[in-house]
């Protein structure tokens, strides 16, 4: 496997940034959707998703994606970062692989998954009643209908 040198200066991410990523990707890979929380391979649960950067954190041939007009500053910005595992992380920044992971791509995946899950969670907040719903996730004026009509047909099928 592929080392590369950490040793680039890079502008720190803030975590308020780390949280939205994070967020906004559910706690997924947005290349494979692989979970990135609780990870057991360790003995303890811990998180094992990792900030990538799309257009490198540096400038330069070395650095994967490097060559950009950002400022070193936006290379740090929410915008240029994606939640990856390690194994896609590596692979992207991976000299073998960075070809096939232009910025293009990277960006574009990590829109689709942002709207994936966007779409599934609005999705749930529009099935419940005004998007609100009691602890155990249930509508209980639904289930009440819910359970009248099971009565009604439990009544006509005994009669």
């Amino acid at each position: 496997m592929e080392v590369r040198d950490s040793t680039v200066a890079r502008t720190a991410i803030a975590p308020s940034v780390r949280e939205r990523l994070w967020g906004k990707s559910a706690g997924r890979c947005v290349l494979c959707a692989r979970s990135v929380i609780d990870d057991t391979t360790f003995w303890h649960d811990i998180n094992v998703g990792e900030v990538a950067h799309n257009v490198g954190a540096s400038e330069g041939a070395n650095s994967p994606r490097g060559d950009s007009e950002l400022t070193a500053k936006e290379r740090s910005d929410e915008e240029n970062l994606l939640l990856l595992c390690h194994d896609c992380h590596q692979r992207i920044d991976s000299r073998f692989h960075r070809a096939d992971y232009s910025v293009d791509f990277l960006r574009t995946k990590k829109a689709e998954h942002e709207l994936r899950v966007r779409e599934v969670t609005e999705d749930r907040r529009r099935r419940c009643r005004g998007g609100h719903q009691r602890a155990g996730g249930h509508d209980p004026a639904r289930l009440t209908a819910r359970g009248e009509a099971h009565s009604q047909i439990g009544a006509a099928s005994e009669g």
